[in-house]
């Protein structure tokens, strides 16, 4: 069949498409052509008894290619331990060890080794295969391939419990060109090493398969290494691991004529020359045929097929070669189709803008930087360059790239405009307003695949995502990686970290190395800030970002392994938030929420934010004296962490409670006091018993969970942890993520889902700088509990006004405080010693804070230097400053409070000079919308405010008291001592007032300038 026209768009799209396919010769050989098939050298299947194979030849063996009919399976470990491997593919020992068999690698031949083993549990350790240098049996202190007596080349390990493969190219594992953890599915599951040793050319090239995934790049020996065995290998499997590891089969082939690069399909505009290489492996010489059509093409009888001009009677969809050899016969490869475009006309460009005007999103398909036809993006704000152009694309183990020589069937705009009201939040109403261009693409070339990406354009920023679409012959995605591109016009600042708790780094876009977490904020400018990231991640691996290839100031996504979906597929958002300062970003963070579905509940009123103390003893007593304190102190939770069911990391049952703990008169008691219990799970039990903790823990009067050191980054875990919330859900049950998980915005869909950690909290003592960095990136997408502590010795690295600051600036609808505290009778409490809870004036600040609010404003804020941010809940104002590495004086307008209306300033300050155990000074003043507050804070200090609207109380009478003193009766007051400002000057500086127990307020008359009367109104400065 012939294809010399497209439809109009399509020729449109393409625009002067000029390719040359003769680069595919050098480009990275594909060997996955070859995981199958071959000669057969040695193979043996592990399904006999449980007899000792040491010394034993495998099921086939042939003396050919480097092989030997009369090989036999070697012990490494020799006389050291005579059961290491047995017939059924057990492992019969717990010790470093390799069972070898002979083999001599021949030029011109591409090997295979394909082993295939199962995890039944974890073996405690590594696995692997691959080619030795030596077949010997040194004894037990050298008999792994990592060893020096064995030396291996190109082995691959596995770890099953983190889903771990390295690659080696030896010897001794010097020359490591992989280590990624969650490579394949971590736990139990059978899987299939496929190590390729090709040395057809001078140079020998090895290649490592898992799971018919490669494992890394190509590797090329400089000098060809001797190899002498190949075989299979262990570390230590200790606790009895190797009871855990079957072996399955074992095989080796080798191929002498095989195509390792297959002829490639393309489009090509009529006029211009179309060139095709093939790559063949083998023994030569090699005799090459190109046919088109079933027919021989006329002195196309080289490797690369080219045709110069191209005509409209080139096009063709069955390009093929048949590739000869004397001594091995004849080999074809797959067809490959033509393309003549005779139309083309220049490309059309897509463009859309935010609902403001100010961003604006360039989209088109474009013959771009190697790529022909591939979808691009720009983004601008204002007219400044934000991200250049850059590539889409996805690819599948199961269809390659999907990237290049793709048109646009059709675009689809739209605008969404509205509001909707969070169950809890930052902001009582979060504004939804986008853009929206949902562009459907395909290929012009077999397999002709679909693809739709949708982006929106909003305020705030750009998101978009990929769609692979139901389509006929393209059933699901298999192991599916992205290629999405962040290309930036210079080498912006910028602040990375490596691990959800990880310490943040100023760096530079060039300076961005593998696995950078996300959001990551780049500083393109002083007021000119973008933040790429990642919302509504549910059921797909996690993203991070990657130096892009020879480009040094851009980035692509990395997934923290491949995707395995049915169609539709639709992968999670990709973000570039935009702002004109560090603070906008951070209130630019309902972006995330506006990316991720509605709430599913239709009852949510189970659903209690709140602060919590966490029992650090695990005793009754202990926990009576927690709910006692919360109590006192306006806490809602008490929470037990690990151990309260026995050793976290070995425990798979979070059903019986242990030791002397009793848990139902904790939770009645709590109950009675209105205070909440919280339990921890770790990732084992979690897993475990997933479906069975929820109702159970519900029907103890258990309010939430914590689940502690969840896996996470592949697809399997995010999966596993954010099912937790329907489940969780179902049982009225809250719960909460720690360690590695950072948020997405899924709590808008489930918001039982309360808060993660993933953040470097008071637990890893960050510095001030760290936390000043951390409100900047990670809080842009959402809660995270910090773990703060008071009075641990931790807070010597900050003042403890600081401490107070940082509950205002990180938001978690579960705000933990006290950490490591406990408070007074509780177990093993010991007055004003560390971690004991001292009762000091400044803790009214954390009695009245909440954790939720109705609006958030960051008033001023640089990465890693300061930040002064300032919520409010109701009429209550509460800000936070925080000060990282130098002394500096702020001016703080207070123009957002409501005018003419006055508030009290509660101040709380760091004063070496107060004699307390925390030196906080408590400051109360008057203030109004026009007052500018002012303060000074040292390096790693801060200050915290309340501010409450100062609703005068009224004079309901006045009398005197024996000894001539002066009663007033004021409605509104609670019984403790205040210091009042009369509003016609009726106090004087000086006065002394005091709160009687019957409700009268006195002072010296004789102070008095003025007749009092029932119409007088004064200020209060304390809480109401």
């Amino acid at each position: 069949m012939k294809i010399c026209r497209l439809n109009s768009l399509v020729c449109k799209i393409i625009g002067c498409l000029l390719v040359s396919l003769s680069s595919v010769a050098n480009a990275q050989i594909n060997y996955s052509a070859v995981l199958s098939g071959g000669t057969l050298i040695y193979s043996n299947a592990f399904n006999g008894t449980a007899v000792n194979i040491s010394n034993t030849p495998p099921n086939f063996a042939a003396t050919l290619l480097g092989g030997s009919n009369n090989a036999v399976w070697i012990d490494a470990l020799g006389g050291v331990d005579t059961n290491a491997f047995y017939a059924n593919g057990k492992v019969g020992t717990g010790q470093g060890d390799s069972i070898l068999l002979p083999f001599k690698p021949q030029p011109g031949c591409v090997y295979t080794l394909t082993a295939s083993m199962t995890f039944t549990g974890n073996p405690q350790n590594w696995i692997g295969a691959g080619f030795a240098q030596s077949y010997a049996s040194p004894g037990g202190s050298s008999a792994r391939f990592a060893d020096s007596s064995i030396n291996g080349y190109d082995f691959s390990i596995l770890t099953e419990s983190t889903g771990n493969v390295q690659f080696f190219a030896g010897p001794r594992g010097t020359v490591q060109l992989i280590s990624q953890n969650g490579f394949f599915p971590a736990g139990p599951g059978t899987h299939t090493f496929s190590e390729i040793l090709d040395t057809t050319s001078a140079q020998w090239v090895i290649a490592s398969f898992v799971d018919g995934v490669q494992a890394s790049t190509n590797y090329t020996y400089a000098g060809n290494p001797t190899i002498a065995a190949i075989g299979i290998t262990q570390n230590s499997l200790t606790g009895g691991g190797q009871s855990n590891v079957r072996w399955n089969s074992f095989t080796l082939s080798a191929s002498q004529l095989v195509i390792l690069q297959q002829p490639a399909s393309g489009a090509v505009n009529a006029g211009d020359a179309f060139t095709n290489t093939v790559v063949v492996g083998g023994s030569s010489p090699f005799f090459y045929q190109w046919y088109t059509n079933g027919a021989p093409i006329g002195d196309a009888t080289n490797a690369s097929l080219i045709i110069n001009p191209v005509s409209a009677d080139n096009a063709s969809d069955d390009y093929y070669v048949v590739v000869t050899n004397s001594a091995y016969g004849a080999i074809t490869s797959a067809p490959a189709s033509l393309i003549v475009v005779t139309n083309a006309t220049t490309n059309i460009v897509s463009q859309l803008t935010s609902p403001d005007g100010n961003l604006v999103l360039t989209f088109a398909t474009s013959n771009f930087d190697g790529s022909a036809s591939c979808p691009v993006y720009s983004l601008t704000g204002n007219g400044q360059t934000l991200v250049t152009t850059s590539k889409l694309g996805l690819t599948f183990n199961n269809g390659g790239l999907l990237q290049d020589y793709l048109a646009v069937l059709g675009e689809t705009y739209s605008t969404n405009s509205g509001a909707w009201q969070p169950v809890y939040g930052e902001k009582s109403c979060i504004s939804n307003n986008y853009n929206q261009l949902v562009v459907n693409l395909q290929e012009i070339i077999p397999p002709y695949r679909q693809l739709q990406l949708t982006f929106r354009a909003y305020n705030e920023g750009l998101a978009f995502s990929y769609t692979i679409p139901s389509q006929t012959g393209f059933a699901g995605a298999t192991n599916l990686t992205e290629q999405t591109e962040f290309r930036f016009d210079a080498d912006y600042p910028t602040w990375a970290t490596y691990t959800a708790q990880g310490v943040y780094s100023a760096t530079t876009i060039s300076g961005v190395t593998s696995g950078c977490e996300r959001p990551l904020p780049v500083e393109l400018q002083t007021n000119l800030y973008v933040a790429l990231g990642e919302a509504g991640l549910v059921d797909y691996s996690r993203m991070k970002f990657a130096p892009l290839s020879g480009k040094s100031d851009s980035l692509v996504s990395l997934l923290d392994g491949p995707v395995t979906n049915s169609l539709p597929l639709t992968t999670p958002w990709r973000f570039i938030m935009v702002a004109d300062s560090p603070g906008k970003l951070v209130e630019n963070d309902s972006l995330v929420l506006n990316l991720n579905e509605p709430c599913t509940l239709t009852n949510t009123s189970w659903i209690k934010p709140g602060k919590a103390i966490r029992e650090v003893t695990l005793t009754t007593k202990g926990a009576l004296a927690c709910i006692d304190f919360a109590a006192k102190h306006h806490l809602q939770y008490i929470e037990f962490d690990a151990g309260w069911y026995g050793p976290e990391t070995t425990t798979l049952v979070a059903t019986n409670v242990v030791g002397s703990l009793n848990m139902p008169q904790i939770i009645s008691y709590g109950a009675s006091r209105n205070v909440g219990v919280i339990l921890y799970v770790n990732w084992l039990a979690m897993t475990n018993e997933l479906t069975l903790l929820p109702p159970l823990y519900s029907s103890w009067g258990i309010k939430g969970i914590k689940y502690g050191f969840v896996s996470v980054g592949p697809q399997q875990y995010t999966e596993i942890v954010n099912s937790a919330a329907p489940i969780c859900a179902s049982n009225q049950m809250m719960f909460e993520v720690h360690d590695e998980f950072r948020p997405s915005g899924y709590t808008r869909t489930y918001p039982n889902f309360m808060t993660v950690e993933g953040i470097a909290g008071d637990e890893t003592t960050p510095t001030a700088t760290q936390d000043t960095t951390s409100l900047f990136s990670r809080m842009l997408v959402g809660g995270a509990d910090h773990t703060m502590c008071y009075f641990d010795s931790r807070v010597t690295n900050w003042s403890n006004a600081y401490q107070l600051a940082k509950a205002v600036c990180f938001y978690s609808p579960y705000q933990y405080l006290y950490w490591y505290d406990r408070p007074t009778n509780s177990s093993g409490y010991v007055s004003g010693g560390n971690d004991m809870i001292t009762e000091v004036p400044e803790m009214e600040f954390y009695d009245y804070l909440p954790t939720v609010w109705d609006e958030a404003r960051v008033l001023q804020g640089s990465i890693g230097q300061y930040a002064i941010t300032a919520r409010c809940t109701g009429t209550q104002w509460f800000i936070g400053a925080m000060n990282a590495n130098s002394t500096r004086t702020f001016n703080v307008p207070l123009n957002f409070l409501t005018r003419a209306q006055k508030y009290v300033a509660n101040i709380y300050s760091q004063d070496p000079s107060v004699p307390t155990r925390t030196h906080v000074r408590i400051d109360r003043v008057v203030v109004d919308s026009t007052a500018t507050l002012t303060m000074t804070l040292g390096a790693s200090s801060g200050e915290a405010i309340r501010l409450v609207p100062a609703n005068p109380p009224a004079i309901q009478s006045v009398s005197l008291l024996p000894g001539n003193g002066l009663g007033l009766s004021i409605t509104g007051l609670v019984s403790q001592p205040y210091s009042l400002w009369a509003s016609s000057g009726l106090a004087s500086s000086g006065i002394s007032w005091t709160l009687l127990n019957n409700g009268l307020i006195t002072n010296n008359p004789s102070q008095w300038n003025d007749t009092l009367t029932q119409t007088q109104r004064f200020y209060r400065c304390s809480t109401p």
